[in-house]
């Protein structure tokens, strides 16, 4: 009976073991297994694509310059046109009603809604710089390049002169200062393209700030 109880017992504690050897074994690989796991679901959260992300930043900055480079010309050729026009309309009608002033012609109604046009459309130059300041940085730089070369130079000063009133249809204007007025008018726009500018630009650091 001692012998057979030992026996017993002694097979009971081999398949006892035999049993618990596979679970330990198990056990052990999974609990190895969980912390690779989760070190490779950790680098591929942080990984991340160089590629697309570095495309993406460089066209959503080429697209806002190019919409920019865009306005600033459009404004331009508006601005030159606008003052250009604006300018004619002013000289040539503008000067019959100051000639009714005098006495030398009777205004027509066509004469003072030409002039009010011309001035609508310096009027209309200047408001464009609220879309671009080089809606009148253009004409104005052309315009006080125009009126510093007449008033520094004799002959400049004739050759505008002479300009003016071959455009308007008058001979009377080469007396009367206009590349003066040309000077003015320039500087006039000039400043107010510089103001439009000064204001964006004090804008954004106060944005920045």
């Amino acid at each position: 009976m001692t012998g057979g109880d030992q026996t017993g017992a002694a097979g009971n504690r081999d398949r006892g073991y035999s049993a618990d050897a596979p679970s330990s074994m198990s056990g052990g690989s999974a609990g190895d297994q969980h912390p690779a796991q989760g070190n490779d679901q950790t680098g591929a959260e942080f990984m991340v694509p160089p590629g697309p992300p570095a495309a993406a930043a460089d066209a959503a900055t080429r697209k806002p310059r190019r919409s920019r480079a865009r306005v600033a010309v459009i404004s331009a050729l508006l601005g030159v046109v606008l003052v250009g026009l604006g300018m004619y309309l002013i000289g040539g009608f503008g000067a019959r009603l100051y000639d009714a002033t005098t006495g030398s012609w009777v205004a027509s109604t066509s004469d003072t809604v030409l002039a009010g046009t011309g001035a609508l459309c310096l009027f209309v130059a200047v408001l464009l710089n609220g879309w671009s300041p080089w809606a009148t940085a253009v004409p104005g730089a052309i315009l006080t390049a125009i009126g510093v070369w007449s008033a520094v130079s004799v002959d400049g000063a004739g050759r505008v002169s002479t300009l003016v009133d071959d455009a308007v249809g008058r001979g009377d204007l080469i007396l009367s200062g206009v590349h003066i007025l040309i000077l003015v008018i320039g500087l006039l726009l000039l400043g107010a393209s510089g103001a439009v500018t000064i204001a964006r630009s004090s804008g954004r650091t106060r944005g920045r700030a």
